[in-house]
């Protein structure tokens, strides 16, 4: 099946029909053949950090190559160059915070840092915190004082 200009994928049969391999598996394969970073959108990311209940409709990756347009059957995968900083992280728990407060923007950042801070340790934290010359004073500055008010506030269960 023909995904984009020169990239094709093999599908299998089933009953219903010929059936691509999954999104994520595909777009793992294209970072390995590219030797690019691709890493999910922070409205993925928030959803899967249980900041939000919404479900992006749009597959949306983020990458350090080239952007391109995937098409898989009606599926249409966008993959959009942003800036090396939002990147630096990778794929981990810790690069899914910088893409969160990145599409938060510094408006909600704070308040969002304070509600996370609870559900995820503090090692996460330092790895972000650790690459702060890399990021924007503002996300520097939310995560700074979102982690200390949350260690101030004792935790109900």
């Amino acid at each position: 099946m023909r995904v984009a200009r020169g990239l094709y994928v093999t599908v299998t049969a089933s009953r219903f029909g010929p059936v691509p391999p999954p999104v994520d598996k595909m777009i793992q394969s294209l970072a390995d053949i590219t030797g690019h970073a691709i890493v999910r959108h922070g409205a993925a990311a928030a959803n899967a950090l249980g900041l939000t209940t919404q479900v992006p409709v749009r597959q949306i990756y983020l990458t350090d190559g080239r952007a391109r347009t995937l098409n898989l059957g009606k599926q249409v995968i966008e993959i959009r160059r942003v800036p090396k900083w939002m990147l630096v992280l990778g794929d981990s728990l810790a690069g899914d915070i910088v893409r969160v407060l990145e599409w938060l923007g510094p408006d909600f950042a704070e308040h969002v840092v304070s509600k996370l801070a609870v559900h995820i340790g503090q090692d996460h934290w330092n790895t972000v915190l650790e690459t702060r010359t890399h990021l924007p004073p503002w996300m520097v500055e939310a995560i700074q004082n979102g982690v200390l008010t949350s260690a101030l506030v004792p935790i109900r269960r």
